[in-house]
């Protein structure tokens, strides 16, 4: 498996956001510190923002807060998400599907079996669980 990188970006700017605390993260410093294009960046908090998981803050003093405790965001919630809608192989879509051993592949039951795993492990974890390290992290993050 392979998360997107936008998907990367959005873990690490949770991550960020939450060893920050109360304090406004602006994306130009987000993106410095994650070592990410600011544009790319700018979508990754818009769209955690639609997800409720931050807050955007308008202003000169503006800039960018969780908008809840870590302990209350699961991970796996946050991978379906923005990873559901993207299937892991060509044939878990029907749609766009030209394999021509789909009715007798063994892989496919395979992976969906792996791809479900992934996500079971994703769910016994939240964003808490990342931050057990919040000096060395903050260390790394500038």
């Amino acid at each position: 498996m392979q998360l997107t990188s936008f998907s990367d970006f959005a873990f690490r700017t949770l991550v960020y956001l939450a060893i920050q605390g109360e304090k406004n993260a602006s994306t130009s410093e987000m993106a410095d510190a994650l070592c990410a294009s600011r544009h790319h960046l700018t979508k990754v908090v818009q769209e955690l923002n639609r997800m409720g998981l931050v807050i955007s803050h308008r202003g000169a003093s503006g800039g960018v807060t969780l908008s809840r405790d870590p302990k209350t965001i699961n991970l796996g919630e946050i991978f379906d998400h923005l990873e559901a809608q993207k299937p892991l192989v060509e044939c878990f879509n029907p749609v766009d599907n030209t394999c021509p051993i789909l009715p007798v592949c063994r892989l496919k039951g395979i992976l969906r079996e792996a791809q479900q795993a992934f996500r079971n492990t994703l769910d016994r974890y939240t964003l808490a669980d990342l931050l057990k390290n919040p000096e060395e992290l903050r260390f790394y993050l500038g």
